[in-house]
């Protein structure tokens, strides 16, 4: 009776750890970046500003470039991100598309019309002419 309620506690604790390990060391790496960054970024931002402001605005106009800085490369990571899987995503649906047998036929001649038309930004079309129809011979 005692060992199974130890394996149980045993078998939670091991569960808590293993849910709570992958955040402590997040925080661990992302207060150890701060750090460094502040180390290495912070400082020549913070002389940078030192002239152009007056008593302790250098340190916020510094940390605040920081922060902005930082939410513009996270929005273009999320960006990339999101048009590379949108690009996986369509291209894994075209791949199943055309393995149907008679909507895959369908699919790839109207995909090779279109791109012909529409050409993705390649200049198709470099002159007009006329053309008599229906002509004799």
């Amino acid at each position: 009776m005692i060992k199974k309620i130890w394996n149980r506690l045993f078998v939670n604790f091991f569960n808590g750890i293993v849910i709570l390990l992958p955040a402590a060391v997040t925080v661990a790496i992302v207060r150890w970046l701060v750090i460094k960054l502040n180390d290495i970024v912070l400082s020549p931002l913070v002389k940078f500003f030192a002239p152009l402001s007056w008593g302790d605005q250098h340190v916020f106009m510094a940390k605040s470039v920081i922060f902005f800085a930082v939410i513009f490369a996270v929005t273009m990571i999320g960006w990339g991100a999101k048009v590379f899987m949108i690009n996986r995503v369509f291209g894994l649906g075209e791949r199943v598309l055309v393995m149907v047998p008679v909507i895959g036929k369908i699919y790839s001649t109207s995909k090779q019309i279109f791109n012909s038309l529409l050409g993705h930004g390649k200049t198709i079309f470099k002159q007009v002419v006329l053309v008599e129809y229906p002509r004799i011979g």
